[in-house]
């Protein structure tokens, strides 16, 4: 037994000494001259003489561990470590070679092979839309001339997989294959064709963990990750029917909507939207349904684990484990730094009394905005405290309940500085401000600003989702500017109505502009394609009913006189003509009867009772 350990210890070391002398030949190769000889047992010593390069690649000298005059080992670590760095570059493909070209006496003369990485030409893809390719191009931002090496084809198909996982497609397959560029010998054309196979949806999601909150609710939570269509409405009825008489204490408390729509949640699903998978819209939903846990009163809710796996080839299964921990209750709820308003008064408008289930998310709402405008915030920002801000500070967590303390900044009241418009391109900045109720050196108020929002909205000039206001606040003069972005849209109106019935023709054709300027009617740069921006309103329309019928109006609107009140000026005029249909003008029983009408009108905001109420005027 020891002779044959021995024996392996030997064979092994000569294993070694055989690999550690390949690798130092491998450094160094010598070429040019039978008689050069080295001994890789005994490195010697040289003084570089000179360094050239072949093949088609070449690196800065700098880049080497040796330079010319340099005395190095030979072999030695140096040639071993420039190897290796020039590897690591991923300029060069893998077959370096370091040679000796010449020796006289100590000097010695290397050769450094290089073979250059070929470089990007182009990309052909194969087998998805265009549309995609422009993602990918965004993506992954592959320009020509860049390096291709394997470290760049595992990017690409990362993204690729990615961007299609992100689509519901979980068994995506891409094939990468590098071809040569005839055209430059350096350069090479990637083909990259894609399989994105058959879309993956949502099967089920499992809720795991949850004894007190039903599945069904937190689900629902999950506005963005849903289930396809399911309808089982007797699947494992009589388990559930067992279940309910054996685990009976379970079921107590609940009426017979909870229990019937605990029972169908996960029976019967009615879904008409493609249930599709996104990963980053399921980690937000994630974070929605611990906020709906939170709204129950599970504070330390929070999720223990969660995995998602395939169920054959076109649906996934989602299983969320939670772990609710215990429900919580509002104890005290304490106000500190309040003296414009009285603690009552405040609690008032919180609405949250002692005993009512610990609810962060109505908390946050009630104080600092919630949809109705009926929070504390609300009430402070509105008599001009725009330096306010309250802070609900837990003081206290015992056994269940929890001791609120609100902590309450008031500052001092803000006055408008100045009030810009952004965004408008067409429309007049001074047709803008004449609509806003907030003004310079007036008293900053949030409730103006809504108003203010609502009617430029109602002009029908601006885009709803992209009007913006954003106040930026001196808190050190008390002061605010406010800056009203705004995003213009068409607001002109076209209709045109055609028909034949009963070999009758009849039609109809109108075109109103809803943001007309006459002040700019002899301008000719206005004309584009007509002159606009003062906020007037001017229409034409013509009816036709074969030639029984015939109608024309006008009508013309400017909605401030003068540019300083809100009095409306309108102006209507119309003409109709009517006469019997199919009868003669040269028979006996024609007739034709015509009206003019010209109306006009005042429409005027008034400021009693209060300034939404409006009078209208017109004279026939």
């Amino acid at each position: 037994m020891l002779i044959y350990k021995k024996l392996q210890r030997l064979i092994f070391f000569l294993l070694l000494l055989f690999s550690s002398i390949n690798v130092l030949q491998a450094q160094v190769t010598l070429e040019g001259q039978r008689n050069i000889n080295i001994d890789y047992n005994s490195p010697k010593e040289y003084e570089i003489g000179g360094i050239t390069f072949s093949g088609t690649g070449k690196c800065d000298l700098r880049s080497l561990n040796f330079s010319i005059g340099d005395k190095i080992q030979i072999p030695g670590d140096k040639i071993k470590k420039t190897i290796q760095r020039l590897s690591e570059m991923g300029l060069f493909e893998n077959n370096i070679q370091i040679s000796a070209t010449k020796i006289e006496g100590n000097l010695i003369f290397l050769d450094i092979y290089l073979e250059e990485v070929p470089r990007l030409s182009s990309i052909i893809y194969k087998g998805i839309k265009k549309t995609d390719i422009e993602d990918f191009e965004k993506k992954i931002n592959l320009q020509q001339g860049r390096i291709v090496n394997e470290n760049l084809k595992t990017i690409v198909n990362n993204v690729i997989t990615d961007y299609y996982k992100e689509k519901g497609f979980f068994h995506v397959k891409t094939n990468i294959v590098e071809r040569a560029d005839t055209l430059n010998n350096k350069f090479v054309i990637l083909e990259i064709s894609i399989d994105k196979g058959k879309k993956v949806k949502v099967g089920t999601i499992n809720i795991i963990g949850n004894n007190e909150v039903d599945g069904s609710k937190l689900r629902s939570a999950m506005k963005e990750t849903k289930t396809k269509f399911l309808f089982q409405p007797g699947e494992k009825f009589d388990t559930a029917i067992v279940d309910f008489f054996r685990n009976h204490d379970k079921y107590k408390g609940k009426d017979m909507l909870q229990l019937f729509g605990g029972y169908f949640s996960d029976r019967v699903r009615f879904r008409f939207k493609a249930s599709k998978f996104d990963q980053q819209k399921y980690e937000n939903d994630k974070v929605s349904l611990l906020s709906k846990l939170a709204e129950l009163g599970y504070r330390d809710a929070y999720i223990k684990r969660d995995s998602i796996y395939l169920i054959g080839d076109r649906s996934m299964n989602i299983d969320i484990e939670i772990e609710e921990g215990k429900r919580y209750y509002f104890r005290n709820i304490n106000w500190i730094g309040n003296t414009k308003y009285s603690t009552e008064m405040l609690s008032s408008i919180l609405g949250i009394s002692k005993g009512d289930v610990y609810n962060t998310v109505l908390l946050e709402s009630n104080l600092n905005g919630n949809p109705n405008n009926t929070d504390v915030s609300s009430l402070y920002l509105d008599e001009g405290y725009l330096f306010y801000y309250a802070v609900p500070v837990e003081v206290l967590v015992e056994n269940d309940s929890v001791d609120i303390e609100i902590r309450i900044k008031e500052g001092n009241k803000a006055t408008i500085n100045r009030v810009t418009i952004s965004g408008n391109t067409r429309t007049s900045d001074n047709v803008i401000l004449r609509e806003l109720a907030t003004t310079p050196g007036q008293v900053f108020s949030r409730s103006d600003i809504i108003r203010s929002q609502r009617q430029l909205l109602q002009l029908g000039y601006f885009a709803q989702e992209k009007l913006n206001v954003i106040p930026k606040a001196d808190e050190k003069t008390g002061t605010v500017d406010l800056e009203y972005v705004v995003e213009e849209t068409s607001s002109d109106q076209l209709e045109l109505s055609l028909g034949w019935g009963a070999k009758v023709f009849y039609g109809s054709v109108g075109i109103t502009f809803n943001n007309f300027s006459t002040k700019k009617l002899f301008k000719k740069d206005a004309w584009t394609p007509i002159p606009s921006g003062d906020g007037q309103s001017i229409g034409f329309r013509v009816q036709v009913y074969s030639n029984a019928v015939q109608s024309y109006s006008f009508s013309f609107t400017e909605p401030w006189i003068g540019g300083k009140k809100p009095i409306a000026f309108n102006l209507g005029i119309s003409h109709s003509r009517y006469s019997p249909y199919g009868t003669a003008k040269t028979s006996s029983s024609y007739y034709r009867f015509d009206i003019t009408q010209v109306a006009v009108g005042l429409y005027n905001r008034l400021k009693w009772p209060d300034d939404y109420f409006f009078m209208n005027n017109t004279l026939t």
